[in-house]
């Protein structure tokens, strides 16, 4: 009788650590999801932003933002471009949206491009 007590609290302890572990690993990879839907968004809002200040403003460099706990690197370059009379401005504009450190559990990073043109 002790026996098989003792075997089914084993057996019991063991299915709990595994649980247990299952949902840690569960709430974790919804936790990276949700933190790569973010940096994708706040990619593309510093790509958003770096037109903005390129077409309204006529700034075109390097800058940086903070957006929701990310921090977003917008590097943008233009070249003039004339085609017959015309002339105008291509501005090519990336974003690097990061969270964390690497290495650290909640790290993201993505990256979005654009091509922007004043014509």
């Amino acid at each position: 009788m002790l026996i098989t007590a003792i075997f089914i609290i084993v057996v019991l302890g063991l299915l709990a650590a595994f649980l247990s572990e299952s949902l840690i690993g569960q709430y974790a990879r919804g936790n990276l999801a949700q933190l790569s839907r973010q940096s994708d968004y706040a990619a593309a809002g510093g790509v958003e932003w770096g037109r903005d200040r390129a077409l309204r403003g006529g700034i075109c460099g390097t800058g940086q933002i903070q957006i929701a706990g990310f921090t977003v690197t917008v590097s943008c370059s233009v070249e003039t471009v004339t085609e017959a009379a015309a002339t105008y401005q291509v501005y090519d504009i990336a974003a690097e949206a990061r969270h964390g450190n690497y290495g650290d559990r909640d790290f993201a990073r993505r990256s979005a491009r654009g091509r922007y043109t004043n014509r």
